[in-house]
C-alpha cells in the first residue's frame, strides 16, 4: 500500500468517525451536555466551592447546602444577605422578606448555584436557623483589593478618612476616602442619634 493510498484510508475513517459523532449529537443532544455537567448527585458544602464555579458551572443550577453565619442582611434588602462559612462569604437571594435572618443568626441555607453580578451565587434558597453567634472577624484588606470586587460577599476591614456623613433610615451614609478612591459605607446609626 503506497503512503497516498494509507493518508486517504485514515482521512475516510476520520471523516467517517466525526460523522459519527455529529449524527450521536443529533440523535443524543443531551449525551455530550450530560458529560460537561456536574453529577446530579454532587452537593456543594461550603461557600468556597460555590465562588469557585465558573459563570457556565453556576447556570447548571448544582445543588448547596451551606452552614454558616449571616454576616450582612438589611431590611431594604427584601430578604436577601450575605452567608459565611469556614472557607468564604457568598450572597443568597432569598427573596421573600418574611423571616429575613439577622446578623449572626447561624443558618443551614439550601439552594443552587446561579451566575451572580459578581460572583456566583445561592439562589432559590430555604434555610433553617441552627442558633446564634458571633460575626467572623474581619480581614484586613487593600483598597486595591477592596475595589477589584474580589472581596464580594466577604466579611471585610478597611480604613479611610471620614469626608462626609450623611444620615438614612437606620443607617448612616458614611464617604469615606482611601488611596485615591472614594466610597461609601452603611454603618448602623448608635442609639439616640
Amino acid at each position: 500500500m503506497t503512503r497516498q493510498s494509507r493518508v486517504r484510508r485514515r482521512l475516510n475513517s476520520g471523516s467517517a468517525l466525526l460523522i459519527l459523532l455529529l449524527l450521536g449529537d443529533l440523535l443524543f443532544p443531551n449525551s455530550t451536555a450530560a458529560q460537561n455537567s456536574y453529577p446530579s448527585e454532587l452537593v456543594l458544602t461550603n461557600a468556597s466551592s460555590v465562588l469557585s464555579l465558573t459563570g457556565e458551572e453556576a447556570a447548571q443550577r448544582i445543588p448547596i447546602r451551606v452552614k454558616g453565619v449571616v454576616t450582612a442582611a438589611e431590611p431594604t434588602w427584601r430578604g436577601k444577605f450575605f452567608i459565611q462559612d469556614d472557607t468564604a462569604g457568598v450572597f443568597v437571594d432569598y427573596q421573600t422578606a418574611s423571616n429575613q435572618p439577622s446578623p449572626g443568626d447561624v443558618l443551614e441555607v439550601t439552594g443552587v448555584s446561579q451566575p451572580g453580578a459578581f460572583a456566583p451565587i445561592i439562589a432559590w434558597p430555604s434555610f433553617k436557623k441552627m442558633g446564634t453567634a458571633e460575626l467572623p472577624e474581619a480581614r484586613v484588606v487593600s483598597i486595591d483589593q477592596l475595589m477589584s470586587g474580589i472581596e464580594d460577599g466577604q466579611r471585610v476591614e478597611i480604613s479611610g478618612i471620614v469626608r462626609a456623613v450623611g444620615p438614612m433610615s437606620r443607617n448612616i451614609d458614611m464617604e469615606l476616602a482611601s488611596g485615591g478612591y472614594r466610597f461609601h459605607v452603611f454603618p448602623k446609626a448608635p442609639e439616640g442619634i
